[in-house]
């Protein structure tokens, strides 16, 4: 029988051993349609911001704002989960 002190330590050696296993699968996998979904919104910006150089009046400005909206939808949290995935923690 293992004493309370020993099957703690285990344990924790363990989960230790299993969350290493995870991050260096997890860091050779950054999933391609993130890549994708940050081309689109970075193109989607592009046109924006040449479209809103080009506007001429608030007709055209304000479909450009809801594609503004698009684009931050479409990037800001993609953009830091990939960021996340990228750098590695070192605690």
């Amino acid at each position: 029988m293992l004493k309370g002190g020993t099957f703690v330590a285990e344990k924790t050696t363990r989960g230790r051993e299993d969350a290493q296993r995870a991050e260096a699968r997890g860091a050779r996998d950054v999933p391609s349609p993130v890549r994708g979904i940050l081309r689109t919104g970075f193109l989607i910006f592009a046109v924006v911001y040449g479209g809103l150089g080009l506007a001429t009046g608030a007709p055209v400005v304000w479909p450009l704002f809801a594609l503004y909206g698009l684009y931050i939808a479409l990037t800001d949290g993609v953009t830091k989960a990939y960021i996340t995935d990228l750098v590695v923690c070192q605690l």
